[in-house]
């Protein structure tokens, strides 16, 4: 029962993510700022695999090593919904150009970035 709902949880949050895509697209679209900020963002979309890939190490392997969370007090209104967010925008944006930086690398990118021979 809890996989049902762990599962329910992250499709409705998938079906979030595309809606607020899909939703930014329409307002901003047309205008030249709109088109700059969603070119931006599609570049970043083009690295997700490396980028789930690298914080698959960052996060999970070496910054809950170092960092303990349960030490650290601080709200959980503040922890929710400023804290986290913010803590997984940078580092996408820092696995992002780590990715970037390894890519040319030919075993890396192959073996953690399904990238081509």
């Amino acid at each position: 029962m809890k996989f049902m709902i762990q599962l329910l949880v992250g499709f409705s949050g998938s079906i979030v993510v595309i809606g607020i895509c899909e939703l930014i697209y329409k307002i901003f679209g047309n205008e030249r700022i709109g088109r700059h900020i969603l070119s931006g963002l599609s570049t970043v979309g083009r690295y997700t695999l490396g980028i789930y890939v690298v914080q698959t190490f960052m996060i999970e392997r070496t910054l809950t090593e170092y960092v303990k969370w349960n030490e650290v007090f601080i709200s959980s209104a503040f922890t929710d919904f400023v804290f986290i967010p913010l803590i997984g925008s940078v580092m996408c944006f820092v696995c992002y150009y780590v990715v970037r930086l390894t890519q040319p690398i030919k075993i890396i990118n192959i073996l953690f970035y399904g990238g081509q021979k």
